[in-house]
């Protein structure tokens, strides 16, 4: 039972319970994984998001839900993420 329960795994390795679909993604999973192995943590996600994979997976149930009871930020779309290079702030010379 111990070659089950306490031996080292890869990472690479399926897991018992992966036929369980969670919404969140294995390679999120992973990260998140090998992030705490170096002690760690992320900023909670209502702040930024880590795109986990949860949301694109429930996007049926969020349009259903009123935004305030996800507490996740607003979904843009990928062409609203792209950010434009910032203009280098220039001190003014007045003479």
């Amino acid at each position: 039972m111990s070659f089950f329960t306490h031996r080292p795994r890869t990472i690479d390795e399926i897991f018992p319970w992966e036929h369980i679909d969670v919404a969140v993604t294995r390679r999120f999973l992973t990260q998140d994984y090998l992030m705490s192995q170096q002690g760690e943590t992320r900023i909670d996600c209502r702040d930024q998001c880590f795109a986990c994979g949860i949301l694109p997976k429930l996007k049926d149930l969020r349009r259903e839900t009123p935004a305030e009871a996800w507490e996740c930020p607003p979904v843009t779309r990928i062409s609203d993420r792209i950010r434009q290079p910032k203009k280098a702030n220039l001190p003014l010379r007045v003479s």
